[in-house]
């Protein structure tokens, strides 16, 4: 969290010394900070947060959620969420999902945004807001989160006696079929996926 100074009337360097004269009825005084803060959650397609989405390898549009929280203890103002759009480094393709005039503490909400993609992509979204106590603003708060979308890949579409050893089906080289094709991961480990080709 950062912090805000709830107080306008005393201000000054840290630390401070407050004299209260209780003899005029004053039991109570607004000195000290609140915390403030803001949370985003984005999600690509069905995909849980910090996980992968899946699509064909042809592309697909791609539904993306961002759920964002005051976490702090005062009001939140003129907030916005923008994308990189997958290329951190170039802010010449951002764009703004979203912009909210108001959040109260501990309030929550949901903006979403569909967008094409046709390769493996990673972006990271961020929000951006401004605290508020008694009219003085604080110093903006913000927060980030990605996610992350895959091509779903292919393997081979047939198996055949290759006679001539030329990588190329030749007339007269048949299918084979009844072959085992068993799927492993990067480290060697089976992904408990088995297919058996026919014979075309």
């Amino acid at each position: 969290h950062n912090y805000m100074l709830t107080s306008s009337q005393i201000k000054g360097e840290e630390p401070m010394i407050v004299v209260v004269n209780t003899a005029d009825g004053t039991d109570a005084i607004d000195f000290g900070y609140v915390p403030t803060g803001v949370k985003l959650v984005k999600r690509a397609g069905t995909a849980p947060d910090g996980g992968t989405f899946y699509i064909p390898p042809t592309g697909a549009t791609v539904a993306y959620t961002y759920a964002y929280t005051n976490t702090g203890y005062t009001e939140l103002i003129d907030l916005e969420i923008t994308d990189d759009n997958g290329t951190p480094g170039d802010t010449n393709d951002d764009f703004s999902v979203c912009t909210v005039a108001t959040l109260a503490a501990g309030a929550t909400g949901t903006c979403t945004a569909n967008r094409p993609i046709s390769a493996n992509h990673t972006n990271i979204a961020t929000i951006l807001g401004t605290p508020t106590v008694n009219f003085e603003l604080g110093t903006p708060v913000s927060a980030s989160d990605n996610a992350v979308v895959a091509l779903y890949a292919s393997v081979g579409d047939r198996v055949w006696n290759d006679v001539n050893s030329n990588g190329i089906q030749d007339t007269g080289e048949l299918g084979v079929s009844g072959v085992t094709v068993e799927l492993f991961n990067g480290a060697g480990q089976s992904k408990g996926c088995l297919l058996y080709t026919s014979p075309s």
